[in-house]
């Protein structure tokens, strides 16, 4: 079986990163820490590309401590004014590794795939490393399926989705 990481890794960067925006991600596409991810995408098939980013949004729990919450948020319209600010993606307690919007199944639409850290208890009280490449499909109107696991990496710290 083909490793859909290294198919993945090998789409080259498509993703544009500028730094001291308000969304930070620590490892984006170029595994650089403290650079946020800005990707312009055409996410519904009307020829313009959307303006995808990711912020840190943290709340408070309820119980007196914050929770963090890292949203990734869409922005369609013009090149100049991109309409209002659409949830995309919450990432809860985890901030993602490395975010890529690519079609990775050929048919012409979009999909979301992203690398985040997956904190399991071994089973004999200390955490045990895993990583999971999760995919959400394109509908090719600027919405996505659920999330479906890709790929699970016990042990080892993947190199990126390059």
């Amino acid at each position: 079986m083909e490793n859909p990481y290294k198919k993945i890794k090998d789409f080259g960067k498509k993703a544009i990163l500028i730094t001291g925006l308000a969304g930070i991600l620590n490892g984006c596409t170029e595994n650089v820490e403290y650079k946020t991810t800005q990707i312009f995408k055409d996410l519904n098939n009307d020829g313009k590309p959307e303006h995808v980013y990711l912020i840190y949004n943290s709340k408070e729990s309820g119980f007196g401590f914050p929770e963090n919450i890292y949203d990734l948020i869409v922005r369609s319209g013009e090149e100049k004014d991109f309409g209002e600010p659409k949830l995309l993606q919450r990432f809860r307690y985890v901030k993602p590794k490395e975010i890529k919007i690519e079609d990775i199944n050929g048919d012409e639409n979009q999909d979301l795939v992203y690398l985040i850290y997956n904190p399991k208890e071994s089973g004999f009280g200390f955490p045990e490393n895993i990583y999971d490449l999760l995919v959400r499909y394109g509908n090719g109107d600027g919405t996505f399926q659920q999330p479906k696991l890709l790929q699970r990496y016990k042990g080892i710290v993947p190199e990126g989705i390059n």
